[in-house]
């Protein structure tokens, strides 16, 4: 089976999960209420990004460079769209984290649904960055139907392909607490580790006003942030015949061909810039007590707050224990542009931290080894990858544990090697799906 065909036959899955995430922009309807809860009786905008909150903000984010922390995530308002997956996700969701300097480890529980069988199936998601090579992995799927499966990407600071930029890591309370993880091996290979969200923000864009305030009779600092959106600015890039031919090759009906290309064409349409307002706490070492970002036509994408903040670290650092997101466009991999606003499903995603330590365990992997037998890997970080037509070389564990060459000589049959590409589609879209937050910018 050519590999290049089984892509293009699940193409709608990456392209729709791009889609999934971008739709939010534009689509959204203003939400009068929080969209003028920023600079009410603010003081006169400052030029520039005062020293003393620079500082702290990079500070804080120092504070994490060596952090573990576990938190939790539920989600109400979420539902499947029907017909595009057959699992409804059980929450809550459970995050493991772990960061030193530049490598970083998560590991995401939870539970499914299997709409065919009514059976509850728990899975186990990883990801991880040594400094050199980023790992996506699934090792518990809970069925026979799912295989072990390990894939690798090469980090580097220009990606080698349009899958080294996808968007497959999403950290919830860090992004709710106001910082900035890089979400694709590509942004990892730049040798960034986490950072101030809104200092992040800035560097890729401009500074639009910084005004003091009063919240709850507390001192507060407004922060407007102009950027751009790569993401929209990546759809722009898009060849639409191409994608179009992709999309037929695939089993997919001529109504979500022009569904999505009617996508495509609204994205493209659409200017890639987003505001991101903040709202510091000056007495809290500036920590994010709310966030909100707004489209270029200032349309609401989504409202985080942030409470119960606790200080860390002697005080050097203040973190919130709860964080609220109201989303205001559930993040559906397909997505009808013809759907009435008011029509659209909202999405709440509470997170809550359980417990976090400055320090790493012993027995974190920031370099994932997958040796259980049946286990396949992707490889797409050796050598002998990048000088593959592919890009990738494929492998397999056997039962005694030894990893065999590619999957063309180890006498895995066609059935074999669909149900590793479904398993790598299934892989992206759920990594796409956990990224319910805002649509990042790298």
């Amino acid at each position: 089976m050519n590999p290049r065909a089984i892509t293009s036959r699940h193409v709608s899955f990456g392209l729709a999960a791009l889609i999934g995430l971008i739709c939010q922009l534009g689509l959204a309807s203003i939400d009068s209420s929080r969209a003028s809860i920023f600079g009410q009786g603010a003081a006169p905008a400052l030029v520039k990004l005062p020293e003393d909150v620079r500082s702290a903000l990079q500070s804080n984010a120092e504070a994490l460079s060596t952090v573990s922390i576990e938190y939790k995530v539920t989600k109400e308002g979420q539902r499947q769209p029907e017909g595009l997956l057959q699992r409804s996700y059980v929450g809550p969701y459970e995050y493991w984290e772990s960061a030193r300097g530049e490598h970083f480890y998560q590991k995401t529980r939870y539970e499914h649904r299997d709409l065919s069988t009514g059976e509850i199936v728990p899975e186990t998601k990883e990801t991880a960055f040594d400094g050199r090579v980023f790992y996506l992995g699934t090792r518990d799927s809970g069925s026979s139907r799912r295989l072990p499966l390990l894939v690798k990407y090469r980090a580097s600071e220009e990606a080698d392909s349009d899958s080294d930029k996808n968007q497959i890591l999403s950290s919830p309370w860090l992004d709710a607490a106001g910082f900035h993880v890089p979400s694709s091996p590509a942004e990892w290979g730049q040798g960034a580790g986490i950072e101030s969200m809104l200092l992040h923000a800035v560097r890729l864009g401009k500074l639009i006003s910084v005004e003091t305030g009063m919240r709850d009779g507390r001192d507060v600092l407004h922060v407007h942030v102009e950027m751009p959106d790569p993401l929209i600015e990546q759809v722009k890039d898009v060849d639409f015949e191409h994608n179009r031919k992709l999309l037929e090759s695939g089993k997919n009906s001529p109504e979500l061909i022009e569904r999505e290309m009617a996508v495509l064409r609204k994205l493209k349409s659409l200017e890639a810039k987003r505001t991101i307002q903040f709202i510091l706490d000056p007495s809290r070492r500036y920590c994010v007590l709310e966030r909100q970002e707004l489209s270029a036509e200032g349309q609401v994408i989504l409202t985080c707050s942030c409470d119960e903040f606790e200080s860390f670290q002697d005080g050097r650092i203040w973190l919130p224990r709860r964080c609220i997101m109201y989303q205001q466009q559930h993040p559906a991999i397909f997505y009808t542009v013809h759907a009435a606003d008011e029509d659209r499903p909202k999405l709440t995603v509470r997170t809550e931290l359980v417990d976090i330590a400055f320090s790493v365990p012993d027995n974190v992997q920031f370099a994932l080894n997958y040796d259980m037998p049946g286990t396949h890997i992707l490889d797409r970080a050796s050598p002998e990858a990048r000088e593959s037509d592919r890009g990738v070389v494929t492998y397999t564990v056997s039962a005694d544990g030894k990893i065999h060459d590619e999957m063309e000589n180890n006498g895995l049959g066609s059935t074999a090697r669909t149900i590793i590409w479904v398993n790598i589609a299934l892989l992206v879209m759920i990594a796409v799906i956990f990224a319910i937050r805002r649509v990042r910018s790298r």
